[in-house]
């Protein structure tokens, strides 16, 4: 019988996790949708890589919960064959590998637009500088994303089959120690300033891509925007309280 995964305290930073043992699940409702279908999706989580040694174990699956064409995505943390991890979409099982370390907390982004074929989406691990981005082809590279109908739900710890129905050996074996869904694609900009928090409340390596800031900011301005960000950060790390500027947003799961 699949169970729901153990909230264990105090193992990240002082911060809590859900830990996932091989057959647990949690299931949303069957009844979301976007407000926005074509603003596409941004997710950032930090987790542990799967340790059960199987080929496509998932962490999180977000989409239909009746039809797999073309509506669904999810990221595989397998650890097999060379430590795989990414990006799956459908029957393309588009996987972008980045060597994911079992017992590590990286911070991955996943960055989709609905519409846009597999290999146009983004998957980066720890940051967001070219060695962060990680790519590759799917089966049905052609195939677009449609996250367009009102029957969408997030599955952690698994996914749902082509009969709709929950898979019976591809559960997550790890660690969950956020996991947040914005509901459009974010700019590298903004991506930045949530890695940047996810990596001081977590205490965790991120890597920012300063060239957001540079395009963002006309000259001469750009140089002392970098100035400032760069000191932001340092603050961060002081724990100086300052929150950066909203998004405009806010992430559908938290």
């Amino acid at each position: 019988m699949n169970t729901s995964p153990t909230l264990r305290s105090d193992v990240l930073n002082g911060r809590s996790v859900l830990e996932f043992d091989g057959n647990d699940l949690m299931v949303s409702s069957a009844s979301g949708s976007l407000m926005d279908p074509g603003a596409g999706l941004t997710m950032f989580y930090v987790a542990t890589g799967d340790q059960s040694g199987d080929v496509a174990a998932r962490l999180f699956q977000f989409g239909s919960s009746t039809n797999n064409s073309g509506e669904i995505v999810a990221a595989d943390l397998s650890t097999t064959d060379g430590e795989q991890s990414g990006f799956r979409f459908n029957n393309g099982a588009a996987l972008y590998d980045a060597p994911i370390d079992p017992d590590a907390f990286p911070i991955g982004i996943l960055r989709v637009i609905p519409g846009e074929g597999h290999n146009e989406a983004q998957f980066f691990v720890n940051g967001l500088m070219d060695e962060n981005r990680f790519t590759g082809n799917g089966n049905n590279p052609n195939n677009t994303i449609m996250l367009t109908d009102n029957d969408l739900e997030l599955i952690l710890g698994t996914g749902r089959g082509d009969d709709g129905g929950i898979f019976s050996g591809d559960f997550f074996v790890g660690q969950l120690a956020e996991l947040a869904i914005y509901d459009r694609a974010l700019t590298t900009l903004e991506m930045n300033l949530v890695g940047n928090y996810f990596s001081n409340e977590y205490d965790l390596a991120f890597q920012y891509n300063l060239d957001a800031f540079v395009v963002a900011i006309p000259e001469p301005s750009s140089v002392l925007w970098i100035a400032m960000f760069g000191g932001w950060i340092v603050m961060r790390r002081r724990k100086t309280m300052y929150h950066f500027p909203p998004l405009r947003s806010k992430p559908i799961i938290v």
